[in-house]
């Protein structure tokens, strides 16, 4: 099984957000999408997401493209990868 991550805000997301996930899925069997804590979002881009991290986790997960949706990791931004291998 050859398996794809995808990481991002996905704060209210759009066709471009669609469009990344459906050709990432292209590349191998099974999807992880990874969605930034807010707090990692508010460091990176320098203010909190319209919506809030639980919020934009569901909001991937009714789009049924990913297999899996799941929150980065506050303390250890490799610790998603190392746990999914």
């Amino acid at each position: 099984m050859k398996k794809v991550m995808c990481f991002g805000t996905f704060d209210v997301l759009h066709k471009g957000h669609e469009y990344y996930l459906k050709e990432a899925k292209k590349l191998g069997n099974y999807l992880v999408v990874v969605v930034a804590l807010d707090e990692t979002v508010r460091k990176v881009k320098g203010s909190l997401p319209v919506h809030n991290q639980e919020t934009r986790l569901k909001n991937l997960q009714r789009l049924k493209l990913a297999d899996k949706v799941i929150l980065g990791n506050s303390s250890d931004r490799l610790k998603v990868i190392e746990d999914e291998k």
